[in-house]
């Protein structure tokens, strides 16, 4: 298969109960894995896409310089406050 040009990304999550096959992983450059406690097996594809989603927005915020904004209190709900 051909490499994609630079910049060009796929995120591809695997089945719920059995992940991705060993000819699907041989597709991808790169790899991971989510961790799940004994009680739960395997987690739920719409959970995994927001552990994935957060976890590369929290890497892309911190290359650009932002930090959280250490005194926003958002008890009441969802907020996202940037401080560059």
């Amino acid at each position: 298969h051909q490499p994609h040009p630079a910049g060009v990304t796929a995120l591809v999550f695997g089945r719920e109960e059995s992940g991705l096959t060993e000819a699907e992983l041989r597709l991808c450059a790169h790899a991971c894995a989510i961790q799940t406690g004994r009680m739960q097996a395997s987690m739920n594809l719409s959970h995994a896409v927001a552990v994935v989603l957060s976890s590369l927005f929290e890497r892309r915020l911190a290359l650009l310089g932002f930090t959280e904004n250490p005194g926003l209190d958002v008890r009441g709900g969802a907020c996202l406050c940037l401080v560059r």
